[in-house]
């Protein structure tokens, strides 16, 4: 039986307004949502809404999340990283020990890959946690938007790299490798979160520009949890189009829309 987990467990959702190559991205319409309330929602599958929490630097995006019921905390504007305005809500939240951080691009966020993460935190008390599935399309092993996972075979994290990993001397795809790729869910002790938070970023971490690799460069152990398979994340407007070109959505019209309060 999995020890459980000392008090409650919150989810944290960050989003920032300005990310270089999608501007305004969290207010994109998803399925015909404001894709940061759209993760919300999914995320209320697996936990209620009152441990359910936007973390943003944005009052437009705090109001609207309000505006559909949600709880929202204003962060500095200063946050290196996801994971760093994730630590700063944390502080926050005194009645909760542990914390998962989903992406606020992570739109086929699922209930079970909460749940999964979940048992990993049980399980695994004092590692950080990460998601990982399996790279299903060839293009997504080239593409530096993926971030690529390489782990032994206790599931600790190796390394993780927008380049092609594991590679080979003519550093190209092989048929025979099993590519596997982020998937954008954490989970974390508050210990872990507070190291994270105070260290200085990573010479990796920022030559890869993936936060997780800071744990790794403070000798954070990194457990990763095998995921059900998703298709995208949000990174650039083409993601945001194709999502709801996959969902089916009537407002996906080859153009990006955004919310307006």
């Amino acid at each position: 039986e999995y020890p459980t987990l000392p008090k409650n467990v919150a989810i944290i959702i960050p989003a920032r307004i300005e990310s270089s190559r999608f501007p305004n991205k969290p207010l994109c319409m998803i399925d015909n949502l404001p894709m940061i309330e759209y993760v919300r929602r999914s995320c209320l599958s697996a936990i209620p809404s009152s441990d359910v929490y936007v973390a943003t630097d944005s009052q437009q995006i705090k109001e609207v999340v309000e505006s559909f019921g949600g709880n929202a905390i204003l962060t500095s504007e200063n946050c290196r990283t996801g994971t760093d305005r994730v630590a700063e809500v944390a502080n926050a939240l005194v009645d909760y020990s542990h914390f998962i951080n989903v992406q606020g691009d992570e739109v086929f966020v699922s209930a079970s890959q909460i749940r999964s993460t979940l048992d990993y935190m049980r399980r695994f008390p004092d590692s950080v946690i990460n998601g990982y599935c399996q790279i299903e399309e060839a293009i997504a092993v080239q593409s530096p938007n993926v971030p690529k996972v390489v782990m032994g075979t206790d599931g600790q994290l190796i390394y993780m790299s927008r380049a092609i990993v594991p590679s080979n001397k003519k550093l190209a795809v092989a048929d025979s490798v099993r590519y596997l790729k982020q998937v954008c869910i954490y989970g974390f002790n508050r210990n872990a979160l507070r190291s994270f938070a105070s260290a200085p970023t990573g010479s990796t971490e920022a030559q890869e520009d993936i936060e997780i690799l800071r744990f790794l460069e403070l000798g954070i152990p990194v457990k990763m949890v095998e995921l059900d398979p998703t298709p995208l994340a949000v990174d650039v407007p083409e993601d945001a189009i194709r999502a709801n070109q996959i969902m089916g959505a009537d407002s996906s019209l080859g153009e990006v829309q955004f919310y307006e309060l």
